[in-house]
């Protein structure tokens, strides 16, 4: 795999470049910090040992159609949006194959995690994972259309979908729903898991729509 990332100013200005497994991407650790639009597209990332992907105060950016597995931490970690406007970070995650995950650290390690305002999950299948399938974190997520299964497999107190906001904090606006969990904290060992689980004083929440079969 060649990774070629260096492009002049202009070009990151102007671009709707789409990061593939040819030369651009793919294969390894994707980190982002402070980008905007860009786009990961039918990648593989695999063998790693912390994070497959992740942004930190991002904007428009996109992982579409990848693979994730193997993974010493979490799947992906996507982190953009604005508290103090509520501008939404619009970063997206969608019909990605997550398994496998949180090899070394398991917990809090989803396959995806949502932080910040306005970020989104959808038409993802993730299973096989110790700890959350999704967990978020923050205002105005749009989490929906994904298969979780068979995860939890080694924890208590947890949930395949979960959020946990601190009591000084007011985050909401977050809609979950057309999501099939199956199979969620089946393993002997387990106990006190969920379907979709609101920890704490997390408030002002839809959930709708979903299908939770042996949770």
């Amino acid at each position: 795999v060649v990774l070629t990332w260096y492009r002049p100013d202009d070009y990151y200005g102007h671009s709707d470049w789409k990061g593939t497994w040819d030369k651009e991407g793919g294969g390894g650790v994707i980190d982002l910090i402070s980008c905007e639009r860009v786009d990961i597209r039918a990648s593989v990332v695999r063998h790693a040992s912390g994070w497959g992907y992740r942004t930190a105060k991002c904007r428009a950016c996109r992982v579409e159609g990848c693979d994730f597995y193997d993974l010493g931490e979490g799947g992906l970690l996507v982190d953009g949006g604005d508290y103090k406007t509520m501008e939404a970070g619009s970063n997206t995650v969608d019909n990605c194959h997550i398994t496998d995950y949180g090899r070394y650290i398991s917990c809090y390690r989803p396959g995806i995690r949502l932080d910040g305002v306005g970020n989104r999950a959808t038409h993802n299948l993730i299973h096989h994972g110790e700890h959350q399938g999704i967990a978020f974190f923050g205002d105005n997520h749009y989490i929906g259309y994904n298969v979780l299964h068979d995860l939890c497999s080694a924890t208590d107190d947890a949930g395949a979908i979960y959020a946990f906001i601190w009591e000084k904090d007011k985050h909401e606006g977050t809609v979950i729903e057309h999501n099939l969990v199956n199979e969620t904290g089946r393993h002997p060992d387990c106990g006190c898991n969920n379907g979709i689980y609101l920890d704490n004083v997390t408030s002002g929440v839809t959930v709708q729509y979903n299908v939770i079969n042996r949770a």
